[in-house]
């Protein structure tokens, strides 16, 4: 069987070619794996949503087909660090039942997102990675995906991200998002944003809100969070452009954004010895006011966005002067064009270099070729 008929790209990676460096990747939820040895890295095309038995069959399916097609025994099987991802738990049983001498490593997902940037664009050298997504397991037991981190061959070290927040009933949160609008209101606000007169609060669920606010109060199914993906999703139920169904909230509010140059939001950063944090309370308090006022959802939604651009800026100039002035853009919330875009040109204007995908995608995607990048390094 032919390498050809079941992978979708043909990529190099920047890494010695040896015999020790013999990886296979499997990727976290979005259907790709990634082959590598001597110094070439094999991306499958993609096999969709991993959480549908199909569609991980399949998957499965592929990649033991070539690895038999290749006589391929990989030294090292990569996987995500998230210990419910279908991937995750084949790893473990796919070295017990069929690659006994290979060795398991665990791949942070941004760290795996940032070095899929470096291995595509065939990169060596240390720069500074803003990783944003929805979902990422963080090292520390918490949701990330608004990561600031300085990756090199050697490693990567998370300097910064957003300052986190409770996802009130957990995965449920991704799928309703008024549920992080909340969060980000009673953060900021307290209890008292529910005497707001805006369509928001008036739409909240009788029954729910109750129950959700004590939830916060007592920390009880609420993990934190320090997801991008998350904020949009927050400021997009809070403007009304997202229902109860949260999957497309940020494509809707990106649709929906004006033109022309609107003003940013306020928001602060916080210092604390060599890391730094981006507290959002002032960005909600501030479109709180616009909404009260009648400002209109595009206008609201464009002066996010412009927000979020600004946010990246400030996370890149507070890695510091030691820090390259090299900046690799990985992760889903880039596909979104303003985002991307505005905030390329915003690094820029500021004098950095700014580095982003050339042949695989920016989301989940592209992470196969980043842990298999990761893992044979090491």
């Amino acid at each position: 069987m032919k390498i050809a008929a079941l992978m979708g790209k043909n990529l190099v990676l920047p890494f010695p070619r040896s015999p020790t460096s013999s990886v296979l990747a499997l990727g976290g939820e979005r259907g790709r794996f990634c082959l590598a040895r001597g110094g070439e890295a094999f991306l499958s095309a993609d096999f969709g949503n991993l959480r549908e038995t199909r569609n991980f069959v399949r998957y499965r399916e592929n990649l033991l087909a070539l690895v038999r097609s290749l006589t391929f025994r990989p030294e090292i099987v990569a996987h995500d660090l998230h210990p419910d991802y279908a991937t995750t738990r084949w790893a473990s049983r796919l070295v017990a039942t069929r690659l006994p001498s290979a060795a398991l490593r665990g791949v942070q997902h941004h760290h795996a997102h940032i070095a899929a940037v470096l291995a595509d664009r065939g990169e060596k050298g240390r720069v500074v990675g803003l990783a944003w997504d929805g979902t990422g397991y963080g090292e520390d037991g918490t949701v990330w995906g608004s990561e600031t981190l300085v990756v090199d061959p050697r490693g990567y070290r998370r300097i910064g991200g957003l300052s986190p927040v409770p996802m009130p009933g957990g995965e449920k949160a991704v799928e309703e998002p008024w549920r992080m609008a909340v969060s980000y209101l009673y953060s900021a606000f307290g209890r008292e944003f529910l005497r707001f007169d805006i369509p928001f609060v008036r739409r909240l669920p009788r029954r729910s809100t109750p129950l959700l606010l004590r939830a916060l109060e007592k920390k009880i199914n609420a993990p934190l969070a320090s997801s991008m993906g998350r904020l949009f999703d927050a400021v997009a139920a809070l403007i009304g452009v997202a229902g109860r169904e949260g999957r497309s909230a940020a494509a809707a509010l990106e649709r929906i954004c004006a033109g022309g140059e609107h003003p940013a939001y306020p928001f602060a950063v916080s210092r604390r010895s060599a890391s730094f944090r981006v507290d959002c309370r002032p960005l909600f308090r501030a479109l709180v006011k616009d909404l009260r006022s009648g400002v209109s959802r595009p206008v609201a939604a464009a002066r996010f966005h412009r927000t979020v651009i600004e946010i990246g800026a400030a996370s890149a100039a507070s890695a510091g002067r030691r820090c390259p002035r090299r900046v690799a853009l990985g992760g889903g919330v880039f596909q979104n064009r303003i985002i991307r875009e505005g905030l390329s040109e915003r690094l820029r204007s500021e004098g950095f270099e700014v580095m982003l995908p050339k042949g695989v995608p920016v989301h989940d995607g592209g992470i196969a070729l980043g842990q298999a990048w990761v893992a044979a390094i090491k």
